[in-house]
């Protein structure tokens, strides 16, 4: 059997006899077994609508759900582009991602990395004054997502 690219099917791709493509897999993605090979669904939709992914870049989820292969939910990233996407940690005290609280000297600051160059906000009373801070430090240095 052969694969189509189905904007019907919930995976976006289907086999000949019209069923739904391939399985999800612990990690969240979903993947499929074709010529004895695992395909990542995300990459084969990808390639689809865009061709090939250049060397040094990759595929990520806009909304951060792996399981939503939707063309419009792609984009073509770099690997420090991609690790920017997360949620925030499960241990953040603020809510905010990128805003910290330092607890021994007990202010608020915000944080994010560049080319593997650290960056942070001056010292805060609250973290929405960091989150302020942050964002402009992100627009001055260029840091997209």
């Amino acid at each position: 059997m052969r694969i189509h690219f189905d904007i019907m099917s919930p995976s976006f791709l289907s086999w000949d006899n019209g069923r739904p493509v391939g399985a999800s897999i612990r990690n969240g993605y979903k993947r499929v077994r074709c010529d004895g090979k695992w395909l990542n669904h995300h990459v084969l939709i990808w390639e689809h609508f865009n061709g090939p992914i250049p060397e040094g870049m990759e595929i990520d989820h806009i909304d951060r759900n792996r399981g939503n292969n939707a063309p419009s939910n792609l984009r073509l990233v770099t690997r420090s582009q991609n690790s920017r996407n997360k949620a925030i940690h499960k241990n953040n005290k603020s809510g905010i991602k990128g805003v910290y609280w330092h607890k021994h000297r007990e202010y608020w600051y915000g944080q994010c990395k560049k080319n593997g160059k650290t960056f942070r906000t001056p010292c805060c009373h609250t973290k929405e004054q960091a989150a302020v801070l942050l964002t402009k430090l992100r627009e001055e240095i260029g840091y997209a997502y």
